[in-house]
């Protein structure tokens, strides 16, 4: 599910059994297949972000990366990125990635969303043209974000919609706030669907993304987007994510 939120419109172009795909607003199995607008308007936003504040973009992080639509986009709309990181504590996704933004290989047959019983595996219809240079300039890197002691300095962080599935979400402001330079730009989103294997505190189960922040931090944007997938192919899920840039006040 997560390929086709990412990249169906690179992925899965053609309907696969060959049934004519029937528009989002017909109910069916085979309706519309979800789009990755989500980071597609996340990059906008960066973009327009950073030019409101004149930040110089060289070093891009994206923490929870998945398989690296958000990092995709970023490099599309921004120019001038030297550096870019994806963090990523799921060694499949990282694996999508890599093969994703870093290599011109044929890809192996993908999941695609089918029945509740599984996924089924189909070959791809296209593929996104890699990242330029990624080989110099693309880092993905398999852990969890407090264990990236080696990242320093970055320009534009994101984090999107995973403060929800940290098990201490303090926490991980902390560790992200470690990686960004002085007069960096954090990027947040977050629909709040927190859950007790994921934060099993539920004082940390917080509905504003400004409360993790003190009055150090300037708020440069704030909006709300959606953000979909389909764990199955007759049920959408839908989500409401706040979205929050983020960066600390001149001294």
């Amino acid at each position: 599910m997560y390929l086709e939120a990412g990249w169906s419109d690179f992925l899965f172009v053609q309907p696969i059994s060959g049934i004519a795909v029937q528009s989002e607003t017909t109910p069916g199995p085979h309706s519309e297949l979800v789009k990755p607008v989500f980071f597609q308007e996340i990059a906008g936003l960066a973009k327009n972000w950073t030019d409101a504040i004149a930040l110089d973009v060289r070093r891009v992080c994206d923490i929870g990366g998945g398989t690296g639509r958000a990092i995709y986009e970023l490099d599309l709309q921004i120019s001038g990125i030297d550096k870019l990181a994806l963090v990523e504590p799921s060694a499949t996704f990282c694996n999508w990635a890599a093969m994703l933004l870093a290599s011109e290989s044929k890809l192996p047959d993908l999941p695609k969303v089918d029945t509740a019983v599984g996924p089924i595996y189909v070959p791809a219809s296209g593929r996104p043209a890699p990242i330029p240079l990624a080989a110099d300039r693309l880092k993905i890197l398999n852990r969890n974000l407090e264990e990236c002691v080696d990242l320093k300095n970055f320009d534009l962080v994101t984090c999107l919609n995973v403060v929800d599935r940290h098990h201490r979400p303090e926490d991980m402001i902390f560790y992200i706030k470690e990686i960004m330079s002085p007069d960096g730009l954090l990027i947040l989103s977050s629909p709040f669907d927190f859950d007790q294997s994921s934060t099993p505190d539920e004082n940390s189960w917080i509905n504003d993304l400004d409360s993790l922040f003190d009055n150090s931090w300037e708020t440069i944007g704030e909006t709300e987007l959606f953000y979909e997938f389909r764990p199955f192919n007759r049920k959408w899920t839908r989500y409401s994510s706040q979205v929050l840039g983020k960066r600390r006040k001149a001294t």
